[in-house]
């Protein structure tokens, strides 16, 4: 089971150093209410010389889903479109045994005897998401069906999309605190706090006829850190993502992510208005298409 798998791992979440305290913004009152649930995390000049950045985190669980992802009677036409259902899985497992919440079990969906598995989980999101085998998950449902979750598990949920298609904002807060071009600060006050935080990207290929970048498709998937120096300041970072369509095996635990880099591209001529960087790296590098970073979706429960 789930369960018994993920306790088996000895650290399942691996740290390394914040040199600064990243921004808050509006998820101050937020993290305020995680409460019992503190990460002891070295700080100081000397670490953040020895990273080579002024800001650097990684949380990851060490999981490896792709195998659990190979649900062939829920593939569309053209393939997988599992990359939400996956992703927010592998970020449920997170707060779940990592950050200590108790979310709830999740049934014997496949009925294959043992209840609470990550395909029991992955399928129960395709579902609850209202994930189409063809077309993929729609931001709006993927942050409501995580906010549900987090509820039915019993605990008040802190779950939006920051980004320009927030469809919402925390109670007491502007819509803009949310529904904004994602920015470098929306990442760095999110990853490595105990949030669960995935990001969705839009594949973009270029129609002569328009001189614009056209959106033809897009991909969810996990941020569990980052790296970040003062003199990139909002122009770049790089992101620790873990990607469902990437087989981590015969990787280490400590391993299992991928490190890309987030470049902004503002300004540039045809770029739709919605996004401001591109991705680059292990998973994202196609000749026809550029993977334009579009919303972050971040949830937490809170006690």
């Amino acid at each position: 089971m789930m369960k018994n798998w993920i306790l088996s791992l000895t650290t399942v979440v691996s740290l390394s150093v914040v040199a600064q305290t990243a921004p808050r913004g509006p998820l101050q009152n937020a993290q305020k209410a995680l409460g019992s649930f503190r990460v002891s995390m070295a700080e100081g000049p000397e670490e953040a010389q020895i990273a080579g950045f002024d800001e650097t985190t990684n949380y990851h669980i060490g999981l490896n889903l792709y195998q659990d992802a190979q649900l062939t009677d829920l593939f569309g036409a053209s393939g997988s479109q599992l990359c939400a259902p996956v992703a927010i899985t592998q970020g449920m497992a997170y707060l779940r045994y990592a950050a200590k919440f108790a979310l709830k079990p999740i049934a014997d969906l496949d009925r294959d005897g043992n209840a609470d598995t990550f395909k029991d989980s992955i399928r129960y999101f395709f579902e609850k998401c209202g994930t189409d085998r063809d077309i993929g998950t729609r931001y709006h449902a993927a942050i409501y069906c995580m906010r549900a979750h987090i509820e039915e598990s019993g605990f008040k949920a802190w779950a939006y999309i920051m980004g320009a298609h927030a469809p919402d904002a925390p109670p007491g807060s502007p819509i803009e605190s949310t529904r904004h071009v994602l920015t470098v600060d929306d990442v760095r006050a999110t990853v490595g706090r105990a949030f669960l935080v995935l990001m969705g990207v839009g594949w973009y290929k270029f129609d002569a006829a328009s001189n614009t970048w056209v959106r033809d498709g897009g991909h969810f998937f996990n941020v569990y850190g980052y790296n970040w120096n003062k003199a990139w300041a909002a122009d770049k970072m790089q992101l620790h993502v873990v990607n469902s369509w990437i087989n981590y095996e015969g990787r280490s635990r400590e391993t299992m992510f991928d490190t890309v880099t987030m470049t902004k591209v503002a300004g540039e001529t045809g770029i739709p208005w919605e996004t401001a960087y591109e991705l680059k790296g292990t998973g994202f590098d196609f000749t026809t298409h550029r993977a334009l970073v579009e919303d972050i979706f971040v949830a937490v429960p809170l006690q």
